[in-house]
């Protein structure tokens, strides 16, 4: 089974008061999109000149390689014609190569893999249970 790969794309709304999170998930949202979106443009036969990207020279190095190992593996298989490559290979290493991008992009913000949340911690103090305080 295939995975449809259009729907991977991810939107981050911003949250209020919450600049250093906005920031960085705004910069993870981007980045995996970069990605997704170029291994769309592989998987149809484009050839994808990294260096020649618009926003190549301000990619993070960790950015670049995800795209320069995803770009070999989809090289690497591309002669295969033995069961569904794409979905067998291709799928499972964009997989890996965003799970490593993400370790590598981390800043110690809180911010976890696999896992987003927004969330509003606290209550006024008069709704706060005794038991609590």
């Amino acid at each position: 089974m295939r995975t449809n790969i259009e729907r991977m794309r991810v939107a981050f709304r911003l949250v209020e008061g919450a600049e250093e999170l906005n920031q960085f998930f705004t910069m993870m949202a981007r980045y995996w999109n970069v990605l997704i979106d170029v291994t769309i443009e592989r998987i149809r036969g484009t050839r994808v000149n990294f260096v020649g990207m618009k926003d190549w020279r301000t990619y993070l190095p960790a950015v670049q390689m995800a795209l320069v190992a995803l770009g070999r593996v989809i090289n690497s298989v591309a002669w295969s014609d033995v069961g569904d490559v794409r979905a067998n290979i291709v799928e499972s290493q964009l997989a890996y190569v965003l799970r490593r991008m993400q370790h590598q992009l981390q800043e110690e913000c809180g911010c976890g893999h696999g896992f987003a949340a927004g969330l509003k911690v606290g209550a006024p103090a008069e709704k706060v249970p005794a038991s609590v305080a």
